[in-house]
């Protein structure tokens, strides 16, 4: 799939009954919360890094997903997407959903406001659950 809109929806378009229109809706404002436009629309390849990025976020989190895993999401690049990131991750949590975010990046990993229930450190010896930073 070459369209981004079309890529987006691809996933709910098989797995709801959710009617199209309401999830194209849906997307788009999650879009606007990630600082796009609007449903991005055209040809993949003409979208900035940035924007492709936003535009997984939007594909990650269209429908009503009860689990998202994110994996170094803003790359320790981005931070102005964040907040809106965490708020849609908490949409997920309330929900009674959870969220995986595997992350690298200091950025993050040492934000003592970060809202994680658990912290856990992966390393030679294993999985370790860790105090949040101070």
């Amino acid at each position: 799939m070459h369209d981004a809109a079309a890529n987006i929806l691809l996933q709910q378009s098989h797995h709801t009954r959710t009617d199209p229109d309401v999830l194209r809706e849906q997307a788009a404002r999650l879009a606007e919360q990630f600082g796009l436009p609007g449903l991005p629309n055209g040809a993949i390849a003409e979208l900035s890094q940035g924007d492709l990025m936003r535009a997984g976020f939007v594909r990650a989190f269209v429908g009503a997903p009860k689990l998202v895993i994110l994996e170094s999401p803003v790359q320790g690049l981005h931070r102005d997407l964040v907040p809106a990131l965490l708020n849609r991750l908490s949409d997920v949590r309330d929900g009674g959903g959870a969220a995986i975010w595997l992350t690298r990046s200091r950025m993050i990993w040492d934000d003592p406001v970060f809202p994680a229930t658990h912290r856990l450190r992966l390393d030679h010896q294993g999985l370790s659950s860790i105090k949040a930073a101070a």
